[in-house]
């Protein structure tokens, strides 16, 4: 966390690292009081703490922990992805490609952002932040739609499964789905642009290998009285 000091040098760092790449000693200069270890991340967060990443691996990584910390296991529900492609040997790097979204988690109370445009009225837009508050089962116990409320607006929106990509090949056509949300504990630094951070902030620098993706991760952090970073 940072004292009354290091805030200035804040605002100072952020002006830097906006035109060029910071030194070492600059970095120490502010930071050095932030610094966590990966064996006290889990001590430093909790509900309402905002984690901000370069990458979408640590995303994923941070949210599968998070999820099993915030809630009990029996309050969790798996949700696999519905695909035609699985075992099939030619198509396993776009059944398995990271940058598709693929929603593995229902749990009530969980804070999720809405990845496609579903209902203007209600305020269900891409980007939209809101709440799981309940779901629908199928006669087989298997999830068919989520509720949500849309935290804007207090509407309640039903989601089921849209069809998330397609795939031709000369063999045969593949499909897979996945409920057009996300976790959103976490997010990278280039859906950040445009979101003011006001809680508790963790942000992991890790392969944060531009100057240009750790200005804009710091930049939207208003309040960096609690700011804390992981990784050099």
């Amino acid at each position: 966390m940072l004292d009354m000091l290091h805030i200035q040098f804040f605002q100072i760092f952020v002006n830097i690292i906006h035109i060029r790449q910071p030194t070492q000693i600059e970095i120490n200069n502010v930071f050095s009081c932030c610094y966590i270890s990966k064996t006290n991340i889990l001590s430093h967060i909790d509900y309402n703490t905002m984690i901000l990443c370069s990458h979408k691996k640590y995303v994923d990584k941070y949210n599968d922990l998070l999820i099993h910390r915030f809630f009990q296991p029996h309050e969790i529900f798996t949700i696999t992805l519905d695909t035609n492609a699985t075992g099939v040997e030619n198509v396993k790097n776009w059944l398995n490609d990271s940058k598709c979204n693929h929603f593995k988690y229902v749990v009530i109370g969980a804070k999720v952002m809405i990845t496609k445009k579903l209902n203007i009225l209600k305020g269900a837009i891409n980007g939209a932040i809101a709440t799981i508050t309940s779901y629908i089962f199928d006669d087989n116990e298997i999830i068919t739609s989520i509720i949500i409320k849309v935290l804007s607006t207090n509407a309640t929106s039903i989601l089921s499964k849209p069809t998330l990509q397609h795939k031709y090949t000369y063999e045969a056509y593949f499909y897979k789905t996945s409920f057009p949300i996300v976790l959103t504990y976490v997010i990278t630094s280039h859906k950040t642009q445009g979101v003011t951070i006001t809680p508790k902030v963790l942000i992991d620098v890790r392969e944060s290998f531009a100057p240009s993706f750790t200005y804009v991760m710091l930049s939207r952090v208003i309040n960096c009285v609690n700011l804390i970073i992981h990784g050099n």
